[in-house]
């Protein structure tokens, strides 16, 4: 229709429709969460109404001893477990807490809870964004061999994102300035970009420095965690420079890093052929 419009105006739109479809999927979104506690009966009991009062939207399991919870998690599926004792569990996410729930235990909860509602919303809108039969798409469509990267060794998250991005920058995809946006985003508004678990997707917006759409992906060796506040755990690290606002085919990206299979071969793969294999 020749409609412009500035990116505050995109936006709110954007979060207009986001706000519509999490209304609409609402029950879909509630995270589940399991309270482990060996403190005694009484505390248990009492943490747990606790926990309902204060995030009653939420489904909440337990309060289990470890050997309940471990017993629990191998026919279950938990989002995130909140844990007075220290237990070890590989794919779920645990806060440790006073067993009387202090005011900064309190935070820590809804912040976490806040980006796990957040990640379960981009899933559901990437399934339901999916067909019954389609083409199988892989990330070697999107992706070149020359702008995936691994870096070994410990890295802060600002050099995980320049080091994802230097191919682009050399080939004058992307400026210098885009990087530093990127970086400056993330201070600002926190770790947003983490849209599917343990994946960042860092950008910035199409005037800050982006010549043509172009992509990368750094792959680390040792999980890092993301952002200044509210950090969340990642193991790659996908620049996006879009500046083509009609382009939707990297939407893909997400869909086939959204698999939890394909997350675990990103996990183990140090072979840049096999990581561009991975389809949705």
């Amino acid at each position: 229709y020749n409609l412009n419009f500035d990116q505050s105006e995109i936006s709110y739109i954007a979060l207009y429709l986001a706000s519509i479809f999490e209304t609409g999927v609402q029950e879909d979104l509630k995270v589940v969460i399991m309270i482990v506690c060996t403190f005694g009966l009484a505390t248990s009991s009492i943490l747990k109404s606790r926990m309902y009062q204060i995030f009653g939207d939420c489904f909440i399991v337990g309060p289990y001893s470890i050997e309940e919870a471990e017993k629990y998690l191998e026919s279950h599926e938990v989002d995130l477990i909140i844990s007075t004792n220290h237990m070890s569990v590989k794919s779920t996410n645990v806060i440790y807490i006073n067993p009387l729930l202090k005011q900064n235990d309190i935070e820590m909860i809804r912040n976490t809870l806040f980006q796990e509602s957040f990640m379960k919303m981009c899933s559901l809108f990437f399934n339901k964004n999916k067909v019954v039969e389609h083409d199988y798409h892989c990330l070697g469509e999107y992706i070149s061999k020359n702008d995936v990267s691994i870096s070994k060794g410990k890295i802060s998250w600002e050099d995980a994102i320049r080091k994802a991005a230097a191919p682009l920058v050399a080939k004058g995809d992307i400026e210098s300035k885009y990087v530093n946006t990127m970086i400056q985003a993330v201070n600002e508004f926190g770790t947003y970009m983490v849209i599917t678990p343990k994946v960042a997707y860092v950008h910035a917006g199409k005037d800050d420095g982006v010549n043509k759409n172009c992509v990368s992906l750094l792959l680390l060796e040792n999980e890092i965690p993301f952002g200044s506040f509210n950090t969340k755990p990642v193991i790659a690290i996908v620049v996006l420079g879009i500046c083509d606002k009609e382009e939707s085919q990297l939407l893909n990206i997400a869909n086939i890093l959204d698999i939890p299979e394909n997350i675990e071969l990103l996990k183990n793969s140090k072979n840049i052929e096999s990581i561009l294999s991975l389809h949705d």
